[in-house]
């Protein structure tokens, strides 16, 4: 599955935890969450088990099983959600310049 796919599911599997929170329902499903997004159960295992990794969610196993938020919702950043589903950064900041790569190399170009 592709990066930005990744970040979009844990993301929005992010986003509906915090909702059923706000609304008294501590813990969801990874069936609950999946109908949310129109996925498999398994997809959203996956993603819940590397946000679970990265302290984002908690896994509750037995009676009233499910996923729910390790944390306030105001307190998860989209960075942290970015690294937890191993997203490669890009920033345009430390992508090298074509003419600074071409000028160390030799070459001469327009001053």
């Amino acid at each position: 599955m592709a990066a930005n796919s990744r970040l979009t599911i844990a993301t929005h599997a992010l986003a509906w935890l915090a909702l059923a929170q706000r609304r008294g329902q501590e813990v969801l499903t990874s069936e609950q969450v999946a109908a949310s997004v129109n996925t498999n159960p398994v997809i959203i295992r996956r993603s819940l088990g590397d946000l679970r990794r990265a302290g984002l969610v908690e896994v509750r196993h037995g009676a009233g099983a499910g996923w729910s938020l390790a944390r306030g919702p105001e307190e998860i950043t989209l960075l942290e959600v970015h690294d937890a589903v191993g997203a490669q950064r890009r920033s345009a900041c430390t992508a090298p310049s074509p003419i600074r790569s071409a000028r160390s190399a030799g070459a001469s170009g327009p001053p």
